[in-house]
């Protein structure tokens, strides 16, 4: 028996529970988040509402108490869910939950049910690292201090969505946009005490500089998951994580040695921080994508921090940060990661620049980027799915993404073990935006058209409709991707 039937055991009994429990209407566009529903009811008070009663049941108010399509605007707090609960919107290109960029949008611990509504522009930033303090002074046969080494900085993701280790989450029709997820910078270290210079005194030596602290780590611009993600005929576009930058080493102190100034030794730069998973970062738990598109996100190292240059220890800078999977990186850890019908394009994976310097090799080494597409430090099982776009010569897949027994799946190289290799890197697909939810259609003379031996899942169901609710399938057989091509549209001259 697959795990994932455990986890659907799970979040069914749950919703049993939210299933018994009042219909909470939302008929307030506002995020006003003072107690429970009242006359009216914002989506925050509604879910407040459903968590006081131990579950619910959320749905929005019809034209013209709530006029579509709408947004609503969250005023810098997330939304929390802790009970059990399902979200119902009225469709994707109808309502949008915006964070404005001003924090996450979701933050899920226990089993919920969000569909037909799009998450959107969050934006999620680590603390900066302190710098480190100045070395004292010193004195008459007595060294200056050492300088401080810098803070790390501090860690950020899931910028749309997190999914704690006692969350179960399903995303159903829904459309999660721009979320971007920043680590902080690292601290850099102080500078190092100076000595005393005096002839007269005994010498007295600088202190050395303090070291720059590491950047703080980016993890799932989109989505975070410590426990359980389905998503389920959804989208995850424009996801970005990008390291912080490493905190510069600092100069040593000046000294006296013998009458001769000399200087402590200078600080070693820190490194940029880690981006992992541009889309979707699967720390722990499980993941399982069916008829979704995961596309144009991109995972950026930080740069390394800045050698020391104003002394005579110079020093090159600091390493860069890795980068690992531009759309997916799930690590090894995580107990599952299924991939059905589903389509991946458009990722990109940048080691982050090596700080600067003047001292070989001058420049820090640049970060190691892998999988362009996704990183997998566990077994990542596709089926019927394509994974394409081959960007700034880093392969697609890295690690253990591989091809389920006797399925057919297309990449563009041959980085994903047991798929099959098209020979036209970015041919085979046509980017399409319909129900707000966007995908990417196979073209006409594709090899991902009637592909699929059949249209069934990993756990042997049916798989009845693609990601727009287009019947699966069109042709004598399914396509692969999350997208059945309908031949009315499939030369791009239908209406």
């Amino acid at each position: 028996m697959r795990i994932q039937f455990l986890i659907c055991a799970f979040a069914l009994a749950a919703f049993a529970i939210a299933a018994n429990a009042t219909s909470i209407t939302v008929s307030d566009p506002g995020d006003a988040g003072t107690g429970v529903c009242g006359t009216t009811c914002t989506l925050r008070q509604a879910i407040a509402t459903a968590t006081a009663a131990g579950g619910g049941n959320i749905v929005f108010a019809n034209p013209p108490t709530l006029t579509y399509p709408a947004t609503i605007t969250l005023g810098g707090q997330p939304l929390s869910i802790t009970k059990p609960m399902t979200i119902t919107g009225p469709g994707a290109g109808a309502l949008t939950i915006s964070a404005n960029n001003a924090s996450q949008v979701f933050v899920v611990s226990a089993a919920a049910s969000i569909s037909k509504l799009t998450i959107a522009d969050g934006n999620m930033t680590g603390s900066a690292g302190n710098n480190g303090a100045g070395g004292t002074p010193g004195s008459s046969g007595i060294a200056g201090g050492p300088g401080g080494t810098g803070g790390p900085g501090g860690l950020a993701g899931g910028a749309c969505v997190q999914v704690a280790n006692t969350g179960a989450l399903v995303l159903d029709h829904v459309a999660v946009r721009h979320c971007i997820a920043s680590g902080g910078s690292g601290g850099a270290g102080g500078a190092g005490g100076s000595g005393d210079l005096n002839p007269m005194d005994i010498p007295s030596a600088g202190g050395a500089g303090g070291n720059g602290a590491a950047g703080g780590n980016a993890t799932g611009g989109a989505i975070l998951v410590y426990g359980t993600l389905s998503l389920l005929n959804s989208s995850v576009v424009d996801g970005e994580v990008h390291g912080g930058a490493g905190g510069n080493g600092a100069p040593g102190g000046i000294g006296n040695s013998g009458g001769s100034i000399v200087f402590g030794a200078s600080g070693i730069s820190g490194v940029g921080g880690a981006a992992n998973g541009g889309a979707i970062f699967v720390a722990a738990g499980s993941l399982r994508i069916t008829n979704s598109t995961i596309a144009d996100g991109s995972a950026t190292g930080g740069t390394g921090g800045a050698g020391v240059t104003n002394t005579q220890n110079l020093t090159s800078g600091g390493a860069g940060g890795a980068a690992n999977g531009g759309l997916i990186r799930v690590d090894p850890s995580a107990t599952l990661a299924d991939i059905e019908f589903s389509t991946f394009a458009g990722g990109q994976a940048v080691g982050g620049s090596g700080g600067t310097g003047q001292a070989p090799p001058f420049t820090g080494p640049s970060g190691v980027a892998s999988g362009n597409a996704i990183s997998a430090g566990t077994t990542a099982t596709a089926l019927s799915s394509v994974i394409v776009d081959v960007q700034s010569g880093v392969s697609l897949c890295d690690g253990q993404v591989v091809a389920a027994g006797g399925s057919a799946n297309l990449s563009d190289d041959n980085s994903c073990s047991g798929f099959t290799v098209h020979p036209l890197p970015g041919t085979t697909l046509k980017a399409i935006d319909a129900s707000a939810t966007p995908a990417y259609m196979p073209i006409w003379g594709s090899p991902a058209i009637d592909a699929a031996a059949n249209c069934q899942d990993l756990t042997s169901q049916n798989v009845a409709t693609d990601q727009h609710d287009t019947h699966r399938p069109q042709g004598p057989k399914c396509d692969l991707g999350a997208i059945e091509t309908d031949y009315i549209f499939v030369d791009g001259f239908g209406n």
